[in-house]
């Protein structure tokens, strides 16, 4: 789990980017989505050309076989 500052989000140059919100440790709800405003975000590469895709934040932030297996069955869903 990786929190980034707006200094640090706006020098990352991912192809493809996997994203997941942790909603139950926000202070309101839905504010754990308002990076996905930030001009910062919107610029990002992946953004720009559509290449983000939302994961279960439950799976990706548990390891096990299980786990891991679900997480490669959404990679490859999402890039196959």
């Amino acid at each position: 789990m990786v929190s980034l500052t707006r200094e640090q989000l706006a020098h990352l140059q991912a192809d493809h980017l996997f994203v997941t919100f942790d909603k139950w440790h926000t202070q309101a709800p839905g504010a754990e989505r308002d990076i996905l405003a930030d001009p910062v975000w919107s610029a990002l590469p992946a953004v720009r050309n559509q290449h983000v895709y939302e994961v279960d934040f439950l799976t990706w932030m548990n390891n096990g076989m299980i786990a891991n297996t679900k997480k490669l069955e959404q990679v490859v869903q999402a890039l196959g």
